[in-house]
């Protein structure tokens, strides 16, 4: 069996600050239950693909609208 942490590392919070430190547009993505803020979610159903499968995606310009139909 391979090795697991208990806690996997959190990279979201030293990502934020260190793209927020760099004044230019950024984009997070992780999954819906990351701990970062869900400016929008999309899924595989959303661009065609035969997998419904949700990713989320925090933003320096904090989202809004819709890219996409939902799934």
């Amino acid at each position: 069996m391979a090795w697991q942490p208990r806690d996997p590392p959190t990279w979201s919070a030293p990502g934020r600050q260190v793209t927020q430190a760099t004044g230019r547009p950024w984009v997070i993505e992780n999954v819906p239950e990351a701990p970062l803020r869900a400016d929008y979610l999309l899924c595989g159903t959303q661009f065609g693909l035969n997998i419904r499968r949700h990713r989320a995606f925090e933003t320096s310009w904090g989202g809004g609208g819709d890219l996409v139909p939902p799934c």
